[in-house]
């Protein structure tokens, strides 16, 4: 299906690209308070990804002329969001307390239907929260309904560029030594926190950025296997090569221990995958037509610049990695080992104990209000500074959502890497997308190992990207499969 002469298409990707813009701009669109005004961000990001989504519902092209524009999702992931939503909702009727960020005073609910169910700790911020799932459904539906198309590809090349920009962005910060982002000390009448060795623009935090770029790293690599079987000289092929290049080089310059640990893991990955079309791309390019002037003089000035890149950067990683075990015992804060091993081991016995929270988790985003509140002041002795995030997504899912609505997230996840594995390796789906389908599951596994140490699918416009990717892994079917719903 042609897509670059619609102007419906066309529109649907300007769109598309002022949310993301917007969403990764506005410091990554994080959570609570880094002195960036984050929740008046984040819910500004919110709703252009709704608007996004919706314009790509009813612009983007159906299976079939006059069809129902909202396609069918898969049993399995329609009944987990189903769940996740209820669960979501059911846990702001039932709300147990209410409590505002940073105001550490509690407001008993006097309408709690049953003690038994479900219910929120901080009533105000799950409600957030709970919409926000409602938005990433309809955004799912917008992503499955671009697997119809082609214009799932055009989904995934808009973050991988955004991995270039937000390589850029950060060097650009890095190299006029900057001490905050953008250089504003001042953001909406509020004082910008000053951490430069921390934070890698636009993002807050230098790991976070280095999620996004790894994600990106393996988006475009995809993209390039899969234009270069199409075509081995396509300037095209090259062109996401050399993205994937730029972000690695970002991975790098943000300087985040576990981000360039994925990093490598990620390509050692793709060089043990992909080894037997990698040999058969070598033999070909050496018996094939000799390249350009033109783009040897690009390949070569792109080379230049991530080796001067990638050198002048590579200091900073290892005086962070030096620093990081340094601190492993004489340090318990968030930007040390031993201070994430011990918030973890709180952070799971809180969860266990079923007076303090129980089966049913404290409520969707309730980690950074609740927390403090259900340690014991000898165990707050155990850790320095107010932790935000537990450092570790899939225990602070079980914190907030339960053992049920984080069953329901690490099966949505585990679902699509075992779907795109499968895929991958199905000769029936066409040798193009596989190469597609290898890149994302890295992706993926990569991000999730970085979620252990981090907190990257807490950060909207990562969680944003991460839920593109598996929703394209959950419901890119063969062509004669696929359907709308009618």
């Amino acid at each position: 299906m042609q897509l670059r002469q619609d102007p419906k298409i066309i529109l649907f990707f300007v769109i598309l690209a002022v949310a993301e813009i917007y969403m990764i701009g506005a410091f990554g669109s994080v959570e609570g308070s880094h002195g960036h005004n984050a929740r008046e961000f984040r819910d500004t990001s919110r709703g252009l990804i709704l608007v996004t989504a919706l314009a790509g519902i009813f612009l983007l092209p159906a299976q079939k002329a006059g069809a129902f524009p909202i396609p069918k999702l898969p049993k399995l992931l329609t009944i987990f969001l189903g769940i996740l939503m209820a669960w979501g909702l059911l846990s702001i009727i039932n709300a147990k307390t209410d409590q505002r960020l940073f105001e550490f005073i509690y407001y008993p609910s006097e309408n709690v239907l049953w003690e038994w169910a479900p219910g929120t700790q901080t009533a105000t911020t799950s409600k957030g929260f709970v919409a926000e799932l409602g938005i990433m459904i309809a955004f799912v539906l917008m992503v499955a309904k671009s697997t119809l198309s082609n214009a799932w590809k055009g989904i995934l090349g808009s973050f991988a560029l955004c991995g270039i920009a937000v390589t850029f962005v950060g060097l650009g910060h890095r190299v006029f030594d900057m001490e905050h982002i953008y250089g504003l000390e001042v953001i909406k009448g509020r004082k910008a926190i000053e951490l430069p060795e921390y934070y890698f623009a636009p993002f807050v935090y230098n790991a976070n950025a280095a999620s996004f770029l790894n994600l990106a790293v393996a988006i475009s690599l995809g993209l390039a296997f899969y234009n270069h079987r199409k075509n081995p000289h396509s300037s095209v092929y090259m062109a996401w090569l050399a993205s994937a290049g730029i972000s690695a080089v970002g991975v790098i310059a943000a300087a985040s221990k576990a981000g360039i640990g994925i990093l490598f893991l990620q390509l050692i990955c793709f060089a043990i995958i992909e080894a037997p079309y990698i040999r058969h791309s070598i033999r070909n390019f050496k018996h094939g037509p000799p390249l350009s002037i033109e783009k040897k003089s690009a390949i070569g000035v792109i080379l230049v610049l991530l080796l001067v890149f990638g050198a002048t950067q590579a200091p900073t990683a290892i005086k962070r990695y030096n620093k990081f075990f340094e601190d492993t015992q004489s340090e318990r804060g968030s930007a040390t080992l031993e201070g994430r091993r011990i918030v973890r081991n709180l952070v799971w016995e809180v969860s266990s104990d079923q007076e303090k929270i129980g089966w049913s988790g404290a409520g969707p985003g309730a980690f950074a209000h609740s927390f403090p509140f259900l340690i014991t002041e000898k165990e707050s002795e155990q850790i320095t500074q107010h932790w935000q995030y537990a450092h570790c997504d899939p225990i602070q899912t079980i914190f907030e959502w339960g053992y049920l609505g984080a069953a329901c997230w690490f099966l949505i996840g585990l679902g699509a890497i075992v779907r795109a594995a499968t895929l991958s390796w199905n000769q029936q789906e066409g040798k193009n997308n596989a190469h597609v389908f290898k890149a994302l599951t890295i992706g993926l596994v990569g991000m999730s190992m970085h979620s252990i140490f981090d907190f990257p699918f807490s950060v909207f416009s990562i969680h944003v990207m991460a839920f593109a990717v598996i929703t394209i892994m959950w419901t890119l079917k063969k062509k004669s499969s696929m359907r709308a719903a009618s």
